[in-house]
């Protein structure tokens, strides 16, 4: 059945490790303006209504809103995490109630760490953050906030850390099939300012030879955008061994109605940045609903570097509003696509959805550095220069 726990003692950081529950199955529904760290350890958990605000600090914030961690290995599959508040905003989910440094420094973290002596491997696959339904998307903004970028460690909106330590066995730590829709990452309730994430809205750790494979940002229902905007330096951001990435059906620098640049002091530095990658890494799709709309980001919409897989940006928006006509109100990307150094990466093509609408970047629509890289059929128009240095030009 479902158990109801008491939320000041199930997530009282205080508390000393044995003293938390570390439930099977646990559904978790209520309030708590004192939920500073979130630190849970189970099987299969559903968070439903979670109210977090971080204890601040001119460090941005220590604790993490929730963490899903393991206890002495073992699965821990089918997480649940909906319809939360998590980070600097009041309960209203619009109103960022801190100053400097107020927050949690991560939002959502999925641990899975094999560590010696023991190398216990741990397996978190097919955990949910948001969901397709009205109530089922996270609000998580204002982790780290009030400073400008404190740098990798803080200041991350959903941070996802897989790590198998040196002597360990490659596979025996697992994050698979983890999916993130719905959610606001790095805006208000609304979708209209930014309160930010200090540092990141969606990131990856991925180290010795831990691995991830199989993950969904986005999906092809309205219901399933995210909207990924605000943060100070990246929204996305893929780095190395991060395998299996699909980012289709999002909202990534915009408001929440993909037609204006948030409003507040601090842009989005990168929409979605891959370096490098361990795996093929898919940006849209040629399918209803794939498209990404990528635009009103400070730098770049997408940024990459050394890359030896395959990374596919198909039938996305970069530069536009939604309509892929007009340039977002008050937006500045600099670059469309900027690529340094790859290999294998495909900026549309000859079929039916591939190619992409890229402009009204003040620089270039695209810029490169690898002649090996594939660019077709893109509608690319009104950028500073439509290409520079593309190899093959459109």
């Amino acid at each position: 059945g479902v158990i109801m726990l008491d939320l000041f003692h199930l997530f009282d950081s205080t508390l000393a490790d044995t003293q938390r529950f570390y439930p099977n199955e646990v559904t978790v529904a209520g309030t708590n303006g004192n939920c500073w760290q979130t630190w849970i350890k189970p099987r299969g958990c559903t968070f439903v209504y979670v109210y977090s605000v971080g204890a601040g600090g001119s460090g941005g914030g220590g604790y993490n809103g929730i963490n899903i961690s393991y206890v002495g290995g073992g699965n821990r599959n089918r997480n649940i995490i909906k319809g939360n508040i998590i980070g600097g905003l009041a309960k209203d989910g619009n109103t960022f109630v801190g100053s400097s440094g107020a927050g949690l420094g991560m939002g959502i973290e999925l641990y899975a760490v094999v560590t010696s002596p023991l190398f216990t491997p741990i397996y978190m696959d097919n955990t949910v953050i948001g969901g397709s339904g009205p109530a089922d998307g996270n609000i998580i903004s204002g982790n780290g906030s009030g400073f400008y970028g404190f740098g990798e460690g803080t200041g991350l909106g959903v941070y996802i850390d897989c790590y198998v330590q040196a002597g360990g066995t490659a596979g025996t730590s697992s994050l698979s099939g983890t999916s993130i829709k719905g959610n606001i990452i790095g805006l208000n309730g609304l979708g209209t300012s930014i309160p930010g994430n200090g540092y990141l809205g969606v990131g990856f750790s991925i180290g010795g030879v831990g691995f991830t494979s199989n993950t969904t940002i986005g999906g092809v229902a309205a219901g399933e955008r995210n909207v990924i905007s605000g943060n100070s330096t990246y929204g996305i951001q893929l780095t190395s061994k991060t395998g299996g990435v699909t980012i289709k059906g999002n909202y990534i620098g915009t408001t929440l109605d993909g037609l204006s640049r948030p409003s507040g002091f601090f842009g989005q530095d990168y929409g979605v940045v891959v370096h490098p990658s361990d795996g093929n890494v898919a940006i849209g799709g040629t399918g209803a609903g794939e498209r990404n709309v990528i635009s009103a980001n400070e730098m770049a919409g997408v940024y990459g570097y050394y890359n030896n897989y395959t990374v596919q940006i198909y039938n996305n928006v970069i530069g536009p509003d939604k309509t892929g006509l007009a340039k977002p109100s008050g937006a500045i990307q600099s670059y469309g696509v900027r690529i340094y150094q790859e290999a294998s990466w495909l900026v549309g093509g000859k079929a039916a959805g591939q190619p992409n609408i890229i402009a009204f970047n003040t620089i270039h629509g695209i810029e490169v550095e690898d002649p090996e890289i594939l660019i077709s059929r893109n509608s690319i128009f009104s950028n500073g220069d439509s290409c520079y240095d593309c190899g093959i030009k459109n």
